[in-house]
Parts: C-alpha cells; structure tokens; sequence
C-alpha cells in the first residue's frame, strides 16, 4: 500500500519548514502515529542539521534525498520523492516530506507569510495545496473561507489530527472496503487506523496477488490468493526460461484471451 504522503514546502529557504515539520513529527509520535521523513538536500547530506532535528523529534526513520546521494548509505540516487519512498519498508503509513516543490506525489503543506504567498506558491508548486502554516497570520486570513485549510504555528495539535485524518482516508482508499475481518480488525475503516499508526502491516486482501479482469481489480480472500499464487508459480518454475528459485521471481504478468488457443 502506498503512505500517505505530505510535502512541506515554501517559496524561500529558512522561513521555517524544518521547525514546522519537526514540530509536526514530535506531535505525531507523541499520538503513537508511525511517522517516516524524508528531507530533499539540495546542498547534499549534513546529518548534524536539519536531518539531525528531524531525528531528535522522534521520527521512526529519516531518509535525506540529494543529488549527491541519500542517507541510509545505498548506491544510485533516488532524487525523486517517488522513487525515494520505495526505500521504506511497506508498513509506513504516513510520510512527512520537506521540500520536493516540482514533485507531484502527495499532499501539500505550504509554509508562507500571508494568502498572497500562499497564491503565489500555488502557481509554482505541483500537486494539491491542502493546508498551510502562515507565519505571520492576520486574523481574518486564519478565518479564511478558501479551500486550503489554514493553520498558526502555535495550532500544531490541531494540524497533526488534520494530517492523520487525511492518512486514514488515504489508506482507507487503497482497501476494497469489504470489512471481511481477514486482517484481524472488524473493518477497513479499522485496519486504516491500526496501519497508520505501525499496528498492521498490510491487508490481505489487496497486496501480493492481484486479479484484474476486463479492467476491473477483483478482490480475491487470503486462501484463493495463496491458492492461485502457489499453483502459478509450481506451472511456470517448470519452464527453462524461468528460474527454478520462486522466490527470485519479483513480478508475474499474465494475460489470458478468452476464446484463442482452443
């Protein structure tokens, strides 16, 4: 399942992202939510900064993206925000990242002085603007009636609920939304709660083995999964073209035409 992703983002450098951020993640923590960050460093990798604060405020793991490379230490370099969060292991819920303006992937939380920038910052950055933390709010600019909702730097309780209430929705839409209890809670609505916050690790019905017929997934029970997945890969490990080892296999494709072949 993919996390819930938040980026962080503001038209200029030092107006305070990383201390909204960090604040942001300590209150998260603090509400027992499994919270990954990721840092975009642009100037390379310095643990001992704002990685470093991220770290202090309780984040389970950070990852620092650069052009120069990313901290956990792997080769190659992920500097899409995308790409990055294929690195996290899959029972990550929510992802808090800073930075990545042009990435496209996720909500945003823009950091800004007043509506004007807030405008401004909508016509520079890609994907949906669903909050944003004004430095230097008036009053009538907090009470706004837009569609982004708007938070002081002191409402940070109030913008860490906002956050979790989107990552429950988030997760909740990538279920079948059956309720058939196979992940062990008594509906989606549940295990989205329980997901985000470290408790389960994925739901059985959605991952692993996929059917899609004329189009449409098929959502399938944990044993027809296991059943499919099993004789599937006992039929194509005979095959000399493919590896004896069905572990080594990381992705099936197959495509079956009703009709041909008879």
């Amino acid at each position: 399942m993919l996390p819930y992703v938040v980026r962080i983002v503001s038209l200029r450098r030092k107006v305070g992202k990383t201390t909204i951020g960090s604040a942001l993640v300590k209150e998260l923590v603090l509400r027992g939510v499994k919270v990954a960050v990721m840092k975009h460093a642009h100037g390379g990798l310095d643990i001992d900064k704002d990685t470093g604060r991220y770290l202090g405020s309780g984040a389970d793991a950070v990852i620092a993206v650069g052009s120069s490379g990313n901290a956990v230490y792997l080769r190659g370099c992920y500097d899409d925000l995308r790409s990055a969060t294929a690195l996290l292991p899959r029972s990550y819920g929510l992802v808090i990242a800073e930075g990545f303006k042009k990435s496209n992937f996720g909500d945003i939380l823009a950091v800004v002085s007043d509506l004007s920038e807030l405008d401004e910052l909508k016509e520079e950055v890609a994907g949906n603007v669903v909050a944003a933390v004004m430095m230097k709010p008036k009053q009538h600019e907090v009470q706004s009636g837009c569609s982004v909702r708007i938070f002081k730097p002191s409402d940070i309780s109030e913008l860490a609920e906002f956050i979790i209430d989107n990552a429950i929705k988030f997760i909740l839409s990538q279920t079948p939304g059956l309720n058939c209890k196979h992940c062990g809670y008594s509906s989606c609505l549940e295990f989205s709660r329980a997901y985000i916050h470290g408790e389960a690790v994925s739901c059985p019905v959605v991952d692993d083995v996929k059917l899609i017929v004329n189009g449409r997934p098929v959502h399938l029970s944990p044993f027809v999964k296991k059943v499919i997945r099993n004789t599937l890969l006992g039929l194509i490990t005979s095959l000399k073209e493919v590896p004896k080892d069905a572990s080594s296999i990381k992705e099936l494709e197959l495509a079956i035409i009703p009709g041909e072949g008879k």
